[in-house]
């Protein structure tokens, strides 16, 4: 295979997409020198004037406050080369390298800067403030860390550092660093703010509160705490109490922040809010935020525009359970655009051509980092795309085609279509396991972290599930899960069955397979059972609220007539949820 990145192999093709030609600037043209900086960077330079330099970096400012980016570098780093011990360009510079893209680049200064005057805070919070960005939350603790040495007093390392730790689960340290401060700096919202965020993953949104409360009485246009609130509300499945909050803090942000009004178009799509939602969603793409995918194409990106008889690329986002969840919409495109190409997981590919047989190609994706950003390569896609109209990214085929939530029953009936062989071949192993009903379980996702966890039971919730009569369970839980099924199997005395030869984390395709010869599935939500809902299996999905693809309703999925929601009476209420799955499970097994 040849290597997906050749065409795309440096930072300087991202920065500079949209920049004119004759101000072409090369990141890589700053070096950083420990040893004689003056001799080494004045080396081979026409000797120039204190006024001439001077003009240079006035030039490289004004530049940098037009956020003519590339100007303002090129100018800088000039004149850099002149005077390399005078701090106040390097910083400069290290800030227009960070509004660029070149983060670690900027970061290499700022850390240069801050080794020749490790007094000066600002440097320090300047790089603990990329680091941030680029979310290396370990250096960014560290260097905010520093500022709040230098600047004892000020509330911004305070919160950084806060986050950082936040990020890291070292909830107790951020909490305790924040507790201190504060009898110092009380009338600081920004500090209630973010301790209100620290307490509410440490200790839910009810003990959060008051912290997020006083936050908004000292500053009621905050739109950080009015964000933090909307997302709060929306991990808590709450969508309606989120959506008003997401309003005020998009109407609060000065510059259309993009983080902000994605929480507000996961409020708005959790509560039915549609189409109006898909608007707010299209702020998931803009290149702010810091999850938002670089694609490696050079076509159009086609957005909100009409479809009818393109020629179509629509790339992949976010992980594949999501993938799958929005491939149920791509019927509508085939039969709308002139000729479609899809990138998808490599591990999805065989199952997305046997399914969608009228598409131009199926290809999979690559990422590579590139400065904290993410760039998608599609294997094999001719020319970087040219020749095709455009693309559109995956989600985009739900704002497209579903714009409201009735139009999610035209695929009520599943629309991946599993190698009917190995269905055949895991029915027949399926009869050799026993006459009961054959159930696949799955209780967790393979990203363990404290921002997803509310969504997975712990194992000692699954216990009324696990003997309920009359059932033989079947793994559907990928990774190694080896210990799991054991305690499961010393808990309760139950066998797990694990197919001997299925690798359940990358053969998608023959795990599709299983998943459709099996009687009935279990599962938290994860891909197995958006893999499930894409066969049109049966499933019981336990949750703890229902989830933003669920648009309002509270019993079932709108695009699958077999799901049922086995809702929370209360937000994590796990022994409710395992309760109404258990009783679910036993009238389909006759028990």
């Amino acid at each position: 295979m040849a290597d997906p990145f050749d065409a795309f192999d440096d930072f300087d093709a991202l920065a500079q997409a949209d920049a004119p030609a004759d101000t072409a600037f090369d990141v890589d043209d700053i070096e950083l020198f420990s040893d004689a900086p003056t001799q080494q960077r004045q080396h081979g330079l026409k000797k120039r004037s204190a006024k001439a330099i001077a003009s240079l970096v006035m030039k490289g400012e004004k530049a940098k406050k037009a956020r003519n980016w590339v100007v303002a570098a090129r100018c800088l780093n000039d004149a850099w080369a002149y005077e390399p011990e005078n701090l106040s360009i390097v910083k400069a510079l290290g800030e227009v390298l960070a509004a660029m893209g070149a983060r670690s680049k900027a970061i290499d200064l700022f850390l240069y800067a801050l080794e020749r005057d490790p007094h000066d805070a600002e440097i320090a919070a300047m790089a603990g403030q990329v680091a941030l960005d680029m979310e290396s939350f370990e250096q960014a603790e560290k260097l905010n860390a520093i500022y709040i040495e230098l600047k004892p007093l000020d509330e911004v390392g305070y919160v950084n550092r806060a986050t950082a730790l936040r990020k890291l689960d070292r909830f107790d340290e951020a909490i305790d660093m924040l507790q201190q401060i504060l009898p110092l700096l009380p009338e600081s919202s920004d500090l209630w703010n973010v301790l209100g965020s620290c307490v509410n993953m440490r200790d839910g949104l009810e003990t959060a509160m008051p912290f997020y409360d006083e936050a908004l009485r000292l500053e009621p246009k905050a739109f950080k705490t009015l964000n933090n609130l909307a997302r709060a509300l929306n991990d808590l499945g709450r969508y309606e109490e989120a959506v008003p909050y997401g309003k005020r803090a998009v109407a609060a942000s000065q510059d259309n922040n993009p983080v902000i009004e994605f929480s507000y178009a996961m409020a708005q799509l959790g509560a039915g809010h549609l189409p109006d939602a898909w608007t707010s969603y299209a702020a998931r793409l803009d290149k702010r935020r810091q999850d938002a995918i670089r694609y490696a194409l050079e076509v159009p990106y086609l957005g909100d525009q009409p479809l009818k008889g393109k020629k179509v690329i629509v790339v992949p986002e976010q992980g594949v359970g999501d993938e799958i969840l929005f491939l149920s919409a791509l019927p509508d495109l085939l039969a709308e655009a002139a000729e479609v190409t899809v990138g998808c997981d490599t591990r999805l590919v065989s199952l997305v051509e046997r399914s969608f047989p009228t598409l131009k190609q199926v290809l999979p994706y690559a990422d590579k980092w590139v400065e904290g950003y993410r760039i998608r390569f599609l294997d094999g896609i001719p020319d970087a795309g040219r020749g095709y109209d455009g693309y559109i990214v995956m989600g985009d085929v739900f704002c497209h085609y579903r714009r409201s939530v009735d139009a999610f029953k035209s695929t009520q009936k599943g629309f991946l279509a599993p190698d009917e062989t190995k269905v055949a071949h895991y029915r027949e192993w399926l009869a050799q396991q026993g006459d009961q009903l054959k159930v696949g379980i799955c209780w967790r996702s393979g990203v363990l972290k404290a921002e997803r966890n509310i969504w997975y039971a712990d194992r000692e919730y699954w216990e009324p599930i696990l003997k309920t009569k009359g059932v033989t369970f079947i793994n559907l839980q990928y990774g190694d899960c080896a210990e799991e099924i054991a305690e499961f199997k010393e808990r309760y005395g139950v066998d797990i069955i694990a197919h001997p030869d299925l690798d359940l984390r990358y053969d998608l395709d023959s795990a599709a397979a299983l998943t459709k010869a099996l009687d009935l599935v279990i599962s938290i939500g994860s891909q197995p059972a958006m893999s499930a809902f894409s066969v049109d299996q049966e499933i019981l999905w336990m949750l703890p609220f229902p989830p933003w693809w669920s648009f309002g309703e509270r019993t079932y999925a709108p695009m699958h007539a077999k799901s049922t929601f086995c809702l929370a009476d209360t937000p994590l209420d796990w022994t409710s949820t395992a309760a109404k799955a258990a009783a679910a499970l036993a009238q389909k097994a006759g028990a």
